[in-house]
């Protein structure tokens, strides 16, 4: 019986034979040009990054008042959920309806559904209404101490009948 080992096929790979420094020397090289090819497109990334976030700053800055007033004034048709084209309208003109339709004060009975508006009213009236009253009570106080304590001199004085 004869046994025939072949270390071609155990010490070999896809680059054929080589030896232990050709092994070595290429491993580096590989990993040396993985590090430099990710390295550079990390960079690479980074610069397109910030050169376009640059750009699209710049072109909303040149942009964007333009745009708000085409958005504005440029007339649409509405199309409701079952695909029916509305009367033509503006953006504008939605927004004046919906701020109209929306500053309407309307008291809920239990709070429920309350718009913001109301809300807000409710804030502000609650408020002065707040400092109206800690005004009013300091009011008060002062000219009831006064008159008391004029009251009470009064008194003494003609009890002990004193004449200042």
């Amino acid at each position: 019986m004869k046994i025939e080992i072949d270390l071609n096929n155990i010490l070999g790979n896809e680059y054929g034979v080589e030896t232990l420094e050709e092994s070595v020397r290429r491993q580096v090289v590989d990993k040396l040009a993985h590090e430099i090819k990710s390295g550079i497109g990390k960079k690479i990334d980074s610069e397109i990054s910030a050169l376009i976030g640059s750009e699209i700053k710049v072109a909303i800055k040149d942009k964007m008042p333009g745009l708000v007033d085409y958005i504005l004034t440029n007339p649409y048709s509405p199309i409701d959920a079952y695909g029916s084209r509305g009367k033509e309208t503006t953006f504008r003109d939605q927004l004046i309806k919906s701020i109209n339709e929306n500053m309407v004060y309307k008291k809920e009975r239990y709070g429920d559904g309350e718009s913001v508006f109301t809300k807000a009213v409710d804030s502000v009236i609650s408020e002065h209404v707040r400092l109206f009253e800690k005004n009013f009570k300091d009011l008060i106080t002062k000219d009831v101490e006064k008159q008391t304590l004029d009251f009470a001199l009064s008194k003494m004085k003609e009890k002990f009948k004193i004449e200042l």
